[in-house]
């Protein structure tokens, strides 16, 4: 690798590796914790969040849970940690042998890890002849995994998007680079789109959740994926959202009450799945593969000691950036592409998202959902070479960015 001002970062390698006994004591807590014997209340629904039934289920699949396996599969890549403005920062690097790869951050959201991108890196990074390949960076966002926090009091995305252009260009030494971000990752890639449009050429958003325009059209004349988002949005608003409230207003509460509590965690995060799988039009067979990844986020941020870290993004972030800021229209902005993938529920109608930055590419997928890099890993790999591979070139020729 080609990395510049390295000793200055205290750049690594690493390998994931959990203590036997870490696995033992984690398996110890599940099986002391006690599940009522019927649920909460009589006629309890599927609505009503996490099912007693299927809590018993997955905790007896979380006991069996093959971490090394996930071990494997994360150290199947090169990892390395790296220090900036006093943050430790974990990340995944896979580069290309094509000359012409172009540079890939990828940000994960919440409740998620790099684990996220498993399936769509190696062909990323591989890509057939004639289709556009990527040296392809995955960082764990700060407080998730093996990133620490920020010590800044206070500290924002805006902040994280600082970080991340010093580990693209300063440590990694790419003059150029290119992002995509769902869920807070795209909160994150927002500000590095608005804030370092010189050294990120382009942005792939998988939500951007803009609001509403005064002259918006009529909701029966969008088109019929946007029309379902717009009901998924109005059904995450009415009753998803008791997490985000809580996480961006009292995240020591909650925070404190998962800390070592790997039954509570998949109590809290467990109904979030369920219903992501449902939207995102999946095949049932595909099911359980799917919970697993929710299985291997829970046990990663339980022996990091991470999950209430993890959702320390809010605290700072939420209302502010994760819902005031898109509706902002900067005056410099890298361009910028959109994927929707159905059962997306942070994202906004082409016409609304215009208002707020130079969009120039926009695609629709029939499956995927918030996760789309497990749900339709195929498909995101192929926005990934199509959005990049024809619009990064032109703009180094161009030397473009929205003024």
């Amino acid at each position: 690798m080609t990395m510049t001002e390295v000793s200055a970062y205290n750049l690594r390698p690493f390998k994931v590796h959990v203590p036997d006994e870490e696995i033992e004591r984690t398996k110890a807590l599940l099986q002391m914790r006690r599940l009522p014997d019927e649920p909460i209340h009589p006629g309890i629904t599927a609505e009503d969040g996490t099912q007693h039934s299927w809590m018993n289920e997955a905790k007896r699949r979380l006991l069996e849970f093959d971490w090394r396996a996930v071990e494997d599969k994360l150290n199947s890549f090169s990892q390395y940690l790296v220090d900036i403005e006093g943050a430790t920062i974990h990340f995944i690097y896979e580069k290309s042998r094509s000359k012409n790869a172009i540079p890939l951050l990828l940000l994960h959201g919440w409740p998620s890890s790099i684990v996220e991108y498993h399936r769509v890196i190696k062909p990323l990074v591989d890509a057939p002849d004639g289709q556009q390949s990527f040296d392809v960076i995955v960082p764990s966002l700060p407080g998730v995994g093996y990133s620490t926090l920020l010590p800044k009091p206070g500290a924002t995305v805006v902040d994280n998007a600082r970080i991340f252009d010093t580990l693209m260009t300063k440590v990694l030494g790419y003059e150029t680079y290119v992002g995509q971000g769902g869920d807070f990752g795209a909160v994150n890639l927002r500000q590095l789109q608005t804030n370092h449009s010189t050294t990120l050429k382009l942005a792939l958003f998988q939500s951007f959740f803009a609001p509403r325009p005064n002259d918006a059209v009529d909701d029966g004349l969008l088109s019929g994926p946007e029309q379902t988002m717009l009901e998924h949005i109005a059904e995450f608003t009415k009753s998803g959202m008791g997490y985000f409230l809580i996480q961006s207003n009292r995240v020591s509460t909650i925070g404190l009450t998962m800390y070592d509590n790997p039954q509570a965690y998949l109590a809290w995060l467990g109904y979030k799945y369920i219903k992501t799988f449902e939207w995102a039009k999946l095949p049932e067979e595909s099911r359980q593969s799917f919970m697993d990844e929710m299985h291997s986020l829970i046990l990663l941020q339980q022996y990091t000691g991470t999950i209430h870290t993890s959702m320390a993004m809010y605290q700072n972030n939420g209302i502010q950036y994760g819902i005031e800021e898109w509706k902002k229209n900067p005056p410099k902005q890298s361009p910028f592409g959109v994927q929707h993938f159905e059962g997306e529920f942070y994202l906004a109608p082409q016409s609304w998202i215009k208002n707020h930055g130079p969009m120039i590419w926009h695609q629709y997928h029939k499956s995927g959902g918030h996760f789309a890099s497990l749900g339709a890993p195929e498909e995101f790999v192929d926005d990934c070479r199509r959005f990049f591979g024809t619009n990064y070139w032109k703009q180094l020729e161009s030397g473009s960015t929205r003024v």
